[in-house]
């Protein structure tokens, strides 16, 4: 007698281990960082090509492919996002002179203890 679920039990088996490593990348913070703009409590430039970004918890860094210039001596900026009010790598600054600075990475930089 032939024994049909044996392939169904190994197929199981396999897509239960894929989907166990797709959580576990997926999972990863470090790996697709988003903030939502309403978690924002302040931010700082300390020179034109990096923005730390301080949230309820968490900070982040932002960096750029060229200098924002303008950026480390700004008092305002506004954050652009491409959808869903959410900051993540493809987020952008606008200085008051109306220059846009688009991010190169932004990452997070450390949790609630530093």
């Amino acid at each position: 007698m032939i024994n049909r679920s044996y392939p169904f039990k190994y197929s199981l088996l396999i897509f239960s281990f894929s989907l166990i490593l797709c959580v576990s990348v997926s999972a990863d913070p470090q790996q697709t960082p988003q903030l939502s703009l309403s978690q924002i409590e302040s931010w700082h430039a300390p020179n034109d090509n990096e923005l730390l970004v301080k949230s309820k918890g968490n900070h982040y860094r932002a960096t750029f492919s060229t200098d924002c210039v303008g950026l480390s001596k700004a008092y305002t900026i506004a954050f652009i996002t491409e959808k869903n009010h959410y900051l993540d790598a493809s987020s952008a600054v606008r200085l008051p002179d109306g220059s846009r600075c688009n991010f190169n990475e932004f990452k997070l930089s450390c949790g609630a203890d530093c």
